[in-house]
Order: C-alpha cells, then structure tokens, then sequence
C-alpha cells in the first residue's frame, strides 16, 4: 500500500477521462478543498474511483457537467461524484452495490459491486443517493493517512 493525495490522483483521473467526456458533450468539474492523504493501492483505488467517474460521465446529459469534490474530515477523506442525470430508481438503490444488479443505462452490474469490494480492502465505505436537484451522488469516505512515510 502507499500513502498518495487523493485530489491529484483525482486530477490524473480526470485528464483521463476528458476526451470521453468531451466526445459526449459532458464535462468534469474538480473541486479540492484539500489535498488529503490516503493509504491504499493507487491502481485499484483508480479503478473503483474511475469506475464511478465513467458512470456518472454516462449518466448525465450532453451539455452538463459531473462534479467531484474532496476534502478531508478529521480522521475521514470524503470524496463524492454528482451527476446530473435521472437519478437512480429507488427499487434498485438498497441492491445497487451487489453483484449483478444494473440501473437503468448498467453494462454488465459488476462495476459497482468491484468498487464497493475495493473501497472496503481500504478501510472505506461507498454509499449512493439520489439529489433533491435531480441525479445521483456517490460518496465515497476512506481513512486519512497521517503523513507519507517511506517511500510508498
């Protein structure tokens, strides 16, 4: 495991994710109000968070915006995904992180339920809900790390 900043390997993910945004007429929106530590594997944490990215760029519609936040919390790293689309349907929202379950526009059902799995390995949990502005938030809390030790 290593300890990394998650606000900038959100910005990796984001110039990652850019041209597939674009080619649907969406855009990503960044906002840090920190740049917080975690302890974790970075390549499967970028596969869990960019996993919630590819979905939430899915789901809204051409000509709006996803919005992704971090900041720490005391001893907590919150980091959450807003899209503007329809929101997920209630029926499916207490299963949606289980294996084989897709809302509406899901490719296979396994996405979330890996995220989840990856999230936990590190000590984290992931939650989802509807906005009362319409779409879907995911968040996602990991433990802080205190400082980078060694050299990850």
């Amino acid at each position: 495991l290593s300890v990394f900043d998650i606000a900038d390997r959100t910005q990796r993910l984001i110039r990652l994710q850019a041209p597939a945004a674009r080619a649907r007429d969406r855009s990503v929106l960044f906002h840090a109000r920190s740049h917080p530590l975690v302890r974790a594997d970075p390549e499967d944490l970028d596969r869990a968070l960019n996993n919630l990215m590819s979905n939430a760029v899915r789901h809204t519609p051409s000509g709006t915006a996803v919005e992704i936040h971090v900041e720490q919390l005391h001893d907590k790293v919150r980091w959450s995904i807003r899209d503007q689309g329809a929101g997920i349907d209630d029926a499916v929202l207490p299963t949606l992180f289980e294996s084989g379950v897709k809302g509406d526009g899901g490719e296979h059902g396994l996405g979330l339920s890996i995220s989840l799995r990856i999230i936990q390995q590190f000590g984290g949990t992931i939650a989802a809900h509807n906005r009362a502005q319409g779409g879907a938030e995911f968040v996602v809390t990991l433990p802080a790390a205190e400082s980078v030790s060694g050299t990850g």
